[in-house]
């Protein structure tokens, strides 16, 4: 059944946040503020932390406000950096695959490359979900190909359907979402996922780990969760809404603690994902001038809302630890 607020009209709105949540708004200003954000997706949406129950107290509608600004921020400082490493990530890894097979034909790299299965024993429980999850990939991207070929707008596909050639494999990564890249990259082989980590040169440390060629698909992954969130205008200051940090591996963690000296990353805050976007665009060899300016913004945006944002629940949002990371983050560009 609709709630109640779903009838109400913004006056009506306004009301219900000084009466049922004891909320200060009034004017006409906040009155275009709360219906540019949406009573839904701006008040509902950022009133609570990890979980609904875990609510913040607003006291006033600035404090809501404050809250929107800073996640909006945060989504325009990290969109553009993630579609650069998206792009990046699949031209290393198209230029691997084209170098390991010597051709670009994706039916050759799939038979000799996305064999990730025969490292276990045939007919096992773990070979036939790797070969199943295999042939999810092979089926995806062809349904990718039938899509974007009746897609008019996209030409890449129809011109070389028209052209009678197999579309090849750099092009299938163009048209290919990053969470299904992602897919595809889980499927290749441990001597292929290493060629590529050391390409990129993740782990410098050399740290020994259960699973170094994982290191690739934790990256991929691990920024798939963000990129979406932000995509389709989540929340993103509060990383439980759009990934659960245990879902991240303590490999991955632990890469990047030892290759940027940045301590106690757990993806359990917002910090460890910029950081861990530092250090990607850091092994894609972006200029020192370049991480420190996004550093630099990341630290004004926390900056303005620790000033408007004077609630207890900040140190929930902005991590007690972030000045300290941040301090470790310019340590790692400066010697890198």
């Amino acid at each position: 059944m609709p709630s109640r607020e779903t009838h109400k009209s913004i006056d009506g709105l306004m009301r219900h946040l000084r009466n049922r949540h004891n909320i200060n708004i009034s004017g006409s200003t906040q009155k275009r503020q709360l219906r540019n954000i949406g009573y839904f997706h701006g008040f509902k949406g950022y009133r609570f932390i990890g979980v609904p129950s875990n609510q913040i107290i607003f006291s006033d509608f600035k404090e809501v406000m404050a809250l929107n600004k800073f996640d909006t921020d945060l989504k325009a400082l990290f969109y553009e950096q993630i579609m650069f490493i998206e792009t990046a990530l699949k031209n290393y890894v198209a230029e691997i695959l084209m170098d390991e097979c010597g051709c670009s034909d994706f039916t050759k790299i799939y038979n000799e490359l996305l064999t990730a299965h025969r490292a276990y024993p045939v007919g096992s429980d773990i070979y036939q979900r790797k070969y199943i999850y295999r042939c999810r990939v092979r089926d995806d991207v062809y349904k990718t190909l039938s899509l974007n070929y009746v897609d008019k707008s996209v030409p890449i596909v129809r011109h070389y359907y028209h052209t009678n050639r197999q579309v090849p494999i750099w092009a299938i990564f163009e048209i290919m979402s990053m969470g299904k890249f992602g897919a595809f990259v889980k499927c290749l082989n441990n001597s292929t996922k290493l060629k590529i980590i050391d390409n990129l040169g993740l782990n410098k440390s050399g740290i020994r780990m259960s699973s170094k060629n994982l290191l690739i698909t934790d990256v991929i992954f691990s920024l798939t969760a963000l990129r979406n969130a932000i995509a389709h205008n989540r929340i993103v200051f509060d990383v439980k809404r759009f990934s659960e940090p245990s879902a991240i591996r303590k490999d991955y963690k632990r890469c990047i603690i030892a290759d940027t000296g940045v301590q106690q990353i757990n993806f359990k805050n917002v910090i460890d994902y910029f950081i861990s976007i530092i250090y990607i665009l850091r092994c894609l060899a972006v200029k020192k001038t370049e991480l420190n300016r996004l550093v630099r913004n990341f630290e004004k945006i926390v900056k303005i809302f620790r000033r408007n944002f004077q609630l207890q629940e900040i140190e929930k949002i902005i991590h007690p630890n972030t000045n300290q990371k941040l301090l470790e983050l310019r340590d790692y560009i400066k010697n890198s």
